[in-house]
């Protein structure tokens, strides 16, 4: 599993394989097309040969098994792995993102809690209703 920038990445990064498939494929039919209207039915078949190629083309990068992970297709292996439900699952998962947080993005979070902390401070407290939650949490 990469980083979700990595995953992310190879995803958009399939999509546009798969769009300039996608102009291909429109290439081949308008030539299809035009050979068709001129009487070249073989020259016709063949770009529609090539329309097939295309079209699997598309696909095949849409459905996104180009990929560094073995067994997974992209798109499902980026929700699986990279979304808030599976990211911070539990308290431990966490803990362990603060753990290994930059120094920066620590302030930036105790500055956000002290700044509720302060919106909060003169406002009412149900002291019962906190005291039996704190009573909850001990041993």
């Amino acid at each position: 599993m990469g980083t979700r920038a990595d995953d992310l990445f190879y995803i958009k990064d399939n999509y546009a394989k798969a769009y300039t498939a996608r102009d291909s494929l429109f290439s081949e039919y308008q030539k299809a097309v035009d050979d068709w209207n001129a009487g070249k039915d073989h020259d016709a078949i063949g770009h529609l040969t090539g329309c097939a190629y295309y079209t699997g083309v598309c696909v095949s990068w849409i459905l996104g098994k180009n990929q560094p992970y073995s067994g997974q297709y992209l798109v499902p292996h980026f929700l699986e792995y990279h979304t808030a439900e599976t990211a911070i699952a539990d308290m431990n998962a966490l803990l362990n993102i603060m753990m290994t947080a930059k120094f920066e993005e620590l302030q930036k979070f105790i500055g956000i809690e002290d700044a509720y902390r302060c919106a909060l401070w003169d406002e009412w407290f149900n002291i019962e209703f906190y005291a039996a939650l704190a009573r909850g949490f001990k041993k």
